[in-house]
Formats: C-alpha cells, sequence, structure tokens
C-alpha cells in the first residue's frame, strides 16, 4: 500500500488515509511491540484494528487478534479523539474479560480469552450490529485525528 505524502495527503479521502496510518501503524505494532509505538502511532493502531477486525470478523476476532495492551488502551483513545459512545461501548465489552492489564504476552491473552464461557464468545458475536450503529460518529472522529496525525507515523525507509 502507497503511504501519503505532505504534496498528496489532502487528495487522498478520509477512509483511505486512515487505512493507510492505520495500517502501516499496526505494521510498526507488529514489528516493534506495543511499548515502541508513539502516541500518534498508539492512537492509530488502536483505532485501525477496532474498525478493520471488527468489521471483518467481528468483536471476538478483534479480542482474539489484539494484544491485551491494545484492547485497554482504545477505550481511552476513543475518548481522546471525541469518539465517547463508542468508548463506552467497547469498556463495556472489556469489562466483561477482566483485568487485561495483568496479561503480558499473546500466550496469556489468548489462553484467558479461551478460558471464558462460552456463553460470553457467543455474547461477543451479538456485538457486531450494536458497534455498526455507533460507527459512522466513531469514523468520523477517527478520520480527524487522522488527518491531524498521519505524518507522525513511521514508515519503512
Amino acid at each position: 500500500m502507497d503511504y501519503p505524502t505532505p504534496q498528496d495527503a489532502d487528495q487522498w479521502s478520509d477512509a483511505s488515509l486512515f487505512a493507510a496510518a492505520g495500517c502501516q501503524a499496526a505494521l510498526v505494532y507488529g514489528e516493534h511491540g506495543f511499548d515502541a509505538l508513539n502516541d500518534a502511532e498508539r492512537s492509530l493502531c488502536c483505532l485501525y484494528l477496532l474498525e478493520a477486525e471488527v468489521n471483518n470478523g467481528g468483536f471476538g476476532q478483534w479480542i482474539w487478534n489484539v494484544c491485551p495492551r491494545a484492547a485497554a488502551e482504545t477505550p481511552p483513545v476513543l475518548r481522546a479523539i471525541g469518539a465517547e459512545e463508542m468508548a463506552t461501548f467497547v469498556a463495556q465489552v472489556l469489562r466483561e474479560l477482566g483485568d487485561l492489564t495483568q496479561l503480558h504476552t499473546k500466550d496469556e491473552w489468548l489462553n484467558h480469552y479461551q478460558s471464558r464461557p462460552d456463553e460470553l464468545h457467543e455474547h461477543l458475536e451479538t456485538l457486531t450490529r450494536p458497534f455498526l450503529a455507533l460507527e459512522d460518529a466513531f469514523l468520523r472522529k477517527a478520520y480527524d485525528y487522522t488527518r491531524v496525525n498521519w505524518q507522525r507515523v513511521r514508515t519503512p525507509r
């Protein structure tokens, strides 16, 4: 995927800019870990992974694929960009999983997630519709944030 330049970023649609910046932030996360991300990368990574994973496979997929630290950071990021309703919704979902800050490795996370009752897993799959009801307002805020911060994402040299 191409990455915008200061000369052409205004020509990119909001959705394309968000996808490019979020995907790149997620790649930096994958390569260097969540702690190595700067504030903009961390925020864009959380926003992008939430949007991409839920729309690709539902809340269960997002929770399965995201590290506990990124999951726990997502509601504060949503609040920081002004997506308060989505922040409240995601925080309620995560509360059902317990304290994620105590899980430090992917294995700990997956073991914890898999140990949850079947009813919780089934419930997670019912949350896509409520997510979609909040998605447009969330995306407007995410797009605004991206327009201001996309240049702070490290790109391959």
